[in-house]
């Protein structure tokens, strides 16, 4: 990758060195199921047009690295 001249041949070996590389199992670095729950909580307030039990929930459990989803080893969504 270090020797790529253009973004297309950077990219390429990119995906060359993840097909390579051992999968990790997303689920074994959070609590999926924590997780999902909480997501499925924060819709119902929002659905319910709840602000204040939105903001309730983000504060107790979210920004709480609920679940180890904090986990700097999770990969980025895109």
């Amino acid at each position: 990758m270090r020797s790529a001249l253009t973004y297309e041949e950077w990219a390429h070996a990119a995906k060359m060195i993840d097909r390579e590389a051992p999968k990790m199992n997303e689920s074994d670095l959070y609590d999926v199921e924590l997780v999902s729950n909480k997501l499925e909580e924060l819709r119902h307030r929002r659905q319910e047009g709840s602000l204040r039990g939105i903001i309730f929930c983000m504060r107790a459990d979210l920004v709480r690295n609920l679940g180890n989803m904090c986990n700097p080893e999770l990969p980025i969504c895109k």
